[in-house]
């Protein structure tokens, strides 16, 4: 049970959170819940920044023009104007959110890759060099988890393809400092293959290399195969383990030979590399000018429900002038007798003219017995 002392501080402290006590203060914390604006549905529906005599005027024009003849009418009046209001600020803020698109777009120019290009290929790059996606966290395995469709990955992209040339410069910077080399260098440049150093119990140049680390010093590619070789992961579709360290291409005669091998496998790896960079910048030159085209179309979750929602304000406007126009025509045919007194203009001017046909019908006849007199005169 609460002591006397707690109640006091509790009275005293909820003297301090009774909200704003002032009409502008209530008036401004009545928005604090607004984000968009796009269902706002308050006496005067307009937002902060949006004139209310704009709307007031808008709608004093509607009623104007419709003249509605009861409150029903008078309010599906209100109800269009606010509605068409509605969709006015709709297309504002697409225009707007889709303009800044295009401005970022256009400051970031045509050799900045965004944070989002950035963000892929780091992920790929992380997963590649992670002992090719082996550790903790990784206890199951998919498609996406081999190294060989990791960098084809990488290579569907300018920037992915500048990332493998980096660290392809890296590996070779390495060799002309004649850096010791270990596992980290090791995991690094069988990744870079797109390919685990497992494979090199069947992969002819794999092993050729693990014999060429071999010759870098310290026997660094059987430590390697024996001690850190891939485990693969739970549910690698098609994968070895256990396989025994072997001979099945010619191994380098010396150092100097490993290191030709070497060289020769990352030049013909950043030759292929430096082509396709070539072509990814070659369509990204060729699209430069469309580029802002594409930025303003935005596929997001978030911009198609507010196609959505426009769909919507739409639709509701066609029923509710529909919903006046069905009152209007019912009103001019109950409502003061005009149609009947139409009807019966129209069923007079329907007698009037089936008698002009009955006189035609006569001034026929009288033609039919001249004819005929005629002709009894000629006999």
């Amino acid at each position: 049970m609460a002591t006397a002392a707690q109640i006091e501080a509790n009275r005293r402290n909820a003297q301090k959170s009774t909200g704003p006590k002032t009409e502008r203060g209530k008036a401004r914390a009545r928005r604090n819940a607004i984000t968009h604006g796009m269902t706002a549905r308050t006496i005067i529906p307009v937002l902060p920044q949006e004139d209310p005599k704009e709307l007031e005027d808008r709608t004093q024009e509607a009623i104007t023009a419709m003249k509605p003849r009861n409150p029903l009418e008078l309010d599906l009046v209100r109800r269009a104007v606010r509605l068409s209001g509605e969709l006015d600020r709709a297309e504002r803020v697409a225009t707007a959110h889709l303009a800044h698109r295009v401005r970022m777009t256009t400051r970031s120019g045509t050799d900045t890759v965004s944070a989002e290009e950035l963000s892929k290929v780091h992920d790929l790059g992380s997963k590649l060099f992670f002992q090719a996606a082996i550790g903790p966290g990784y206890s199951d395995s998919t498609a996406d988890d081999y190294p060989a469709v990791i960098v084809r990955r990488l290579e569907e992209s300018a920037e992915g393809c500048r990332w493998l040339l980096a660290h392809w410069a890296e590996i070779l910077n390495l060799l002309d400092r004649e850096a010791a080399w270990g596992d980290p260098e090791i995991v690094r440049f069988v990744g870079l293959l797109g390919k685990r150093g497992i494979e090199a119990h069947f992969d002819p140049e794999l092993n050729s290399l693990f014999h060429a680390f071999d010759a870098l010093g310290n026997r660094i590619g059987h430590k390697f195969w024996n001690e850190r070789r891939d485990h693969l992961p739970l549910g690698y579709i098609g994968g070895f383990e256990f396989v025994s360290y072997r001979e099945i291409a010619p191994p380098p005669s010396d150092k100097n030979a490993a290191l030709i091998l070497i060289c020769s496998v990352i030049e013909r790896h950043v030759g292929r590399l430096e082509e396709l960079l070539a072509e990814h910048e070659q369509i990204e030159a060729a699209e430069a000018a469309e580029r802002y085209d594409r930025a303003a179309l935005d596929c997001s979750p978030a911009f198609e429900r507010h196609r959505r929602y426009q769909s919507a304000r739409h639709r509701e406007l066609i029923r509710t002038l529909e919903e006046f126009r069905k009152l209007r025509i019912a009103d001019f045919g109950t409502g003061n007798g005009e149609a009947e007194k139409a009807d019966g203009k129209c069923r007079m001017a329907d007698d009037r003219e089936q008698m002009a046909d009955d006189e035609c019908q006569v001034a026929d006849g009288k033609c039919q017995v001249a004819d005929d007199r005629e002709q009894m005169a000629d006999d």
